[in-house]
């Protein structure tokens, strides 16, 4: 998306389409990963949500977006590649990836605890993480973007995005790490030793240094692709943790708390999830194949049945039509 922006961007075509797709796939994603309870399927889902919130920035077509579009595939690739890593440690030492025999195990995992709690911050969007920085960017263009003539769809959406990763992100980190020890764990958790947790911390130290010197650790990189993709019509790249009061900071707020909320009323939500009836994209995209065959197979049928006179009947009827439709729209002169 990023190489065909100098082409495509700024057509209606490209932002009602590009656009529109990424960011309903941003607030689909995010709701479904807060439901999940299978570690990397809620990692899974929510690494959809971030690719559609990216879709969305390029999709908007304009310099700005386009360049917290690259900085947040940056800061997406520091904290969701330590998260996965974080879940692949917590099933090699606790026997599950199930959330929900899962928990207490900042107590038992110290360390990987701190580094999955880090970085799931950092995918909520929280300060002073490089992930903050990102989607506060995010908010400021969705806050002055219109949809069909209308100021407010947009800012809405992408404020209901926000709130579902913070949602899902605290779930993570709360329902996983925090509260009491278990008695019946599949495994016997414990901290591995640094060779297994090491690749994970040094992504973790990254997304906290990039949220703290930005310019100084990735300037280098955003500003030149920045420039290259937008044809150096991108701002200056000087992110901050301090904008002062702007729409983007109050969207932000808001998004914790509503994320905050959903996860305290989380019962009630899941209930209500489940008593849902939802379509399964594949068993939808497998019964639409099947039907699709059984039509051919009963049109090739009745075409092909082996009687002439049904065959010539067609073809009569086929010249009929088509000698009907010239004159139709053509017009027709007596010779």
């Amino acid at each position: 998306l990023a190489r065909l922006w100098p082409v495509l961007s700024g057509s209606d075509w490209w932002f009602y389409l590009v656009g529109t797709t990424g960011l309903v796939t941003m607030v689909i994603g995010a709701a479904i990963a807060l439901f999940k309870h299978d570690l990397k399927a809620i990692l899974a889902y929510s690494t959809i949500s971030q690719l559609g919130l990216m879709t969305m920035l390029f999709g908007f077509g304009t310099p700005a977006a386009a360049l917290a579009g690259i900085f947040h595939l940056v800061n997406h690739s520091l904290f969701k590649a330590a998260l996965f890593m974080n879940a692949g440690i917590v099933d090699h030492e606790a026997g599950t990836r199930d959330i929900r025999l899962l928990g207490g195990l900042a107590r038992l995992m110290p360390i990987t605890a701190t580094l999955g709690i880090i970085a799931a911050a950092s995918m909520a969007g929280l300060p002073p993480l490089g992930g903050f920085l990102s989607k506060e960017m995010m908010l400021e263009e969705a806050a002055h973007t219109g949809w069909a003539g209308t100021p407010w769809v947009v800012p809405l959406l992408a404020l209901v995005g926000a709130a579902l990763s913070v949602a899902y992100s605290l779930r993570f980190i709360a329902h996983l790490y925090l509260g009491p020890e278990r008695d019946g764990y599949p495994g016997k958790p414990h901290d591995p030793p640094l060779g297994l947790w090491g690749p994970s911390a040094s992504l973790v130290a990254l997304t906290v240094l990039v949220g703290l010197f930005p310019s100084v650790l990735t300037g280098w990189l955003i500003a030149p692709a920045a420039a290259d993709i937008t044809g150096g019509t991108a701002p200056a790249f000087h992110p901050a943790l301090w904008h002062g009061l702007t729409p983007a900071l109050a969207m932000s707020v808001i998004a914790v708390a509503l994320g905050a909320l959903m996860l305290w009323r989380y019962g009630s939500l899941q209930r209500g999830w489940d008593g849902l009836w939802l379509p399964e994209a594949k068993r939808v995209f497998d019964g639409a194949v099947e039907r699709m065959v059984q039509w051919a197979r009963w049109l090739s049928d009745t075409i092909h049945n082996g009687s002439l006179q049904r065959q010539l009947a067609l073809m009569f009827l086929l010249a009929v039509a088509i000698a009907a439709e010239a004159i139709w729209y053509g017009g027709y002169t007596p010779g």
